[in-house]
């Protein structure tokens, strides 16, 4: 697997040299064709704001939102005109996902297997389907695969 691209993240405060560490490895990324992108105010930076149209983590264009509700549970939000529902344990295809039942609820991340499928409608209306790779609730991390078809 090929990587494409990669974000940035400090935490824990500045200390010396860290600005230098960040410029070195945005370069090196450059220079092997590997879009870098600093992810700013630590992890609270990852309140993580997906775009699901161009699979970035940027607050523009957001769609969906990882973040932690009460008694630590944490949810997958859609913002806005975001749709977002459970598929199941098979992987849907494009037609799968544009006739799947979604809605603008947020889901339990807690609730979902690994390999379950969700699919997600974004707000310029592109389906695309969502697999949950592994999660570490402890820690705030998830790992998805994203795949968001193109618009006709």
């Amino acid at each position: 697997m090929e990587i494409k691209s990669i974000g940035i993240i400090t935490s824990g405060g500045d200390c010396g040299g860290l600005n230098a560490v960040v410029k070195g490895a945005s370069f090196m990324a450059l220079r092997k064709n590997i879009k870098a992108y600093a992810i700013p105010n630590g992890y609270a930076g990852l309140y993580n704001l997906i775009d699901l149209d161009t699979l970035e983590l940027q607050p523009q264009g957001a769609d969906l939102v990882y973040q932690t509700g009460v008694d630590n549970y944490h949810f997958f939000t859609p913002i806005e005109s975001v749709l977002l529902g459970v598929y199941g344990s098979l992987e849907p295809g494009l037609q799968d996902c544009q006739n799947a039942g979604m809605s603008s609820a947020p889901i339990a991340v807690e609730s979902l297997s690994i390999d379950t499928y969700l699919c997600y409608r974004t707000d310029l209306g592109a389906a695309g389907r969502a697999r949950l790779v592994a999660m570490d609730t402890t820690n705030f991390a998830l790992t998805l695969d994203l795949l968001t078809w193109e618009l006709p």
